[in-house]
């Protein structure tokens, strides 16, 4: 099962993108919820696709504007977790673009008072942003936008079979994301896995029902070798290969798409794959619409006459419990959609705990959706969230939830609603929020001379000096002196630490200065270019505690593998204690 689902998932489901959520199933379903859905996600990808034209394209005249505010008015909830009242903070936006040029001013204020402002141009031509904040300097910070992504590469998160992700390559890839064609793509490559099952071991029925939708799957259970593994790596290959949709939005991620696909297949470990694997398939209407390895493990989807369905279950010991279901039914020419997730004992490599470590569910419901106008995606939506947080400082999990109507018009969008959360029993406002987005005219954008900008490595002298003091004054002013003070308490209650803290053997350092007075950085000398090491094990020694010790030492180590440059006595780790500097490079 490892093998084959993992190509399935890593090579059918990630190459179908966001599209791929509503691909196995039917062209033309029963109820017409899956065509009202692609038909939804096509406006908004074609609403932004002709943004991001406007932007990059200087020769066809393409151009957008829009001009909006939120509003944000704090409830009890907010003013008690703060421990004053909150005035109503206000958020606004014109933003513009044409030629080739995007152009964004945004204002910020507090109880009716301007606070900050932030005028941002990009120009395509030239990959060059730049930022001015008005109340500090009337100069323009100019950046390149390479310096902006430079610091993250693929390197940092992913394999080294991915592509590296140009700023241009996103830009163009949005252009070219087919919804509809994607996912047609999509079903023609599941149908080529169809053809290449094996006859089956067994037959059912299953019954699946989320979020009051109901549907019925003929199973058929079958046992794949590794003769069928390899018949549905080359049927998925070569439909892939010739999946025009996805090639033409990938292609603009990494120009050699072919080469793509075989690192993506190759990348599952052949050390994974074993023989005879169980494995179930899913049918609605004859037509391949999941699979899975049991019961607790399956994607499957289909359109029946009541609406859309389509669920995810992966439950494993190693990485944890995961649960998603996504319905949406007609409402005459309106959907309605419920999607909800439950994530229980995540193997997460960052250490978060979320909530305790207890199962969280995200629940969300949108009710009378539809379409006003596809050209500027306005929609008509009543909008429900429901999830758990942790504010108070109990860390006790909370309900919270958020509820907004959402009222479209040929050319304005308007959000309201407001969030609350459940405290002892009682719900309580947090905030209440209002949102207006008008579509406007376009006019010219000017791109500032070099004579009105400072480079970035500059930048750093915008923030100092006698107008920096000023706009902090002005937003203390503003936000009043009583709010100030409890900001200020907040943060430095976030960044106190107990009398005694007791610290894991991953922190022994601290655990050694915190709470035993021995500060490992007072046996530097004053240039930082010799260390004592003697005096401070002597004195370590004779305070921590012995069963500790050993692994006090260990840490040590670890400190001078990450600080050489800073100790350069590098003779001495070596014959005194055994550390060796080659040991830390590679190869």
């Amino acid at each position: 099962m490892k093998r084959i689902s993992a190509k399935i998932t890593a090579c059918v489901l990630s190459a179908a993108m966001a599209a791929g959520m509503m691909s196995a199933c039917t062209p033309t379903g029963e109820s017409g919820a899956k065509d009202m859905l692609l038909t939804a996600f096509d406006s908004m990808s074609k609403s932004a696709s002709k943004s991001w034209s406007a932007m990059t394209d200087n020769a066809d005249g393409r151009q957008s504007a829009a001009k909006g505010s939120v509003t944000f008015d704090p409830g009890e909830y907010l003013d008690e977790l703060v421990g004053t009242d909150v005035k109503e903070i206000s958020v606004s936006m014109d933003s513009k673009i044409k030629g080739g040029i995007s152009g964004t001013t945004y204002g910020i204020s507090y109880d009716g008072k301007p606070i900050s402002d932030m005028d941002m141009v990009l120009d395509a031509s030239s990959k060059t942003v730049y930022i001015k904040y008005s109340d500090l300097s009337d100069k323009y910070i100019k950046v390149p936008i390479d310096e902006l992504t430079s610091g993250t590469t693929n390197d940092d998160f992913f394999d080294d079979e991915m592509p590296n992700i140009e700023f241009d390559d996103i830009i163009n890839a949005g252009k070219a994301f087919d919804v509809k064609g994607i996912v047609s793509d999509v079903d023609k490559i599941i149908d080529e896995i169809n053809k290449t099952i094996p006859e089956s071991d067994d037959e059912g029925e299953r019954t699946i029902k989320e979020n009051g939708v109901e549907a019925v799957f003929t199973t058929k259970t079958v046992t794949i070798t590794k003769d069928d593994d390899a018949k549905t790596e080359k049927a998925v290959k070569e439909a892939l290969k010739k999946s025009e949709n996805i090639k033409a939005f990938v292609s603009k991620l990494d120009d050699d798409y072919d080469k793509l696909i075989d690192d993506m297949f190759e990348s599952v470990d052949d050390d994974e794959s074993s023989d005879n694997e169980k494995i179930t398939f899913y049918y609605y209407d004859d037509k391949l619409v999941g699979f899975g390895e049991d019961n607790k493990n399956y994607f499957l989807s289909a359109d029946t006459k009541e609406g859309f369905i389509e669920t995810i279950k992966v439950d494993d010991e190693e990485t944890g419990k995961v649960q998603m279901a996504l319905t949406a039914v007609p409402d005459d020419e309106k959907l309605d959609i419920e999607f909800k997730c439950t994530v229980e004992d995540l193997d997460l490599e960052a250490p978060i705990d979320i909530i305790n470590n207890q199962p969280v569910t995200l629940e969300l419901k949108v009710d009378d959706f539809e379409i006003v106008n596809s050209d500027t995606c306005t929609y008509n939506a009543l909008v429900e969230c429901n999830f758990p947080v942790a504010l108070n400082d109990s860390n006790k999990s909370q309900d919270c939830k958020i509820k907004a109507e959402c009222k479209g018009e040929d050319n304005k969008q308007n959000v309201s609603g407001d969030i609350t959360i459940n405290d002892d029993g009682k719900d309580k406002s947090v905030l209440k929020f209002t949102e207006v987005v008008e579509n406007t005219d376009a006019s010219d954008i000017k791109v500032p001379e070099d004579s009105e900008c400072v480079g970035a490595e500059n930048a750093g002298s915008i923030f100092e000096g006698e107008a920096a003091q000023e706009w902090l004054n002005k937003i203390k002013d503003a936000l009043g002196e009583e709010l100030v003070t409890k900001i200020t308490e907040k943060f430095a209650e976030m960044y106190s630490y107990d009398d005694y803290v007791d610290y894991d053997s991953d922190n022994l350092l601290f655990d050694l200065q915190e709470n035993y007075g021995i500060d490992y950085y007072d046996y530097y000398n004053d240039t930082y270019t010799e260390f004592d090491m003697d005096k401070f094990l002597s004195d370590a020694k004779k305070v921590y505690p012995a069963d500790k010790f050993d692994d006090l030492k260990d840490e040590i180590e670890e400190e001078y593998e990450y600080g050489l440059t800073s100790t350069p006595n590098i003779d001495t780790l070596y014959s005194d204690y055994d550390i060796d500097i080659d040991d830390y490079f590679d190869d």
